[in-house]
């Protein structure tokens, strides 16, 4: 297990988003976080994005390992 951990912590080490702790949870997180919760199908609210919109801002963000998060 220690060999995966040790290849997460590389991965994350050679990424090209900037991580900072967050607080002292020692949880790193990158800067900045996209939010996702508009994301989905427009039936349920009428803000939330649909599928083709979301590729547009989702594409580039994944190109530079930007973390996405659903709070």
């Amino acid at each position: 297990m220690a060999d995966k951990q040790d290849s997460v912590w590389k991965s994350i080490e050679e990424t090209k988003a900037v991580y900072k702790r967050l607080g002292k949870s020692g949880l790193r997180v990158s800067v900045p976080i996209l939010g996702t919760m508009s994301f989905g199908d427009p039936k349920w609210l009428p803000w939330v994005l649909d599928e083709e919109k979301v590729r547009i801002i989702v594409q580039p963000r994944i190109a530079i390992q930007m973390l996405m998060r659903d709070f």
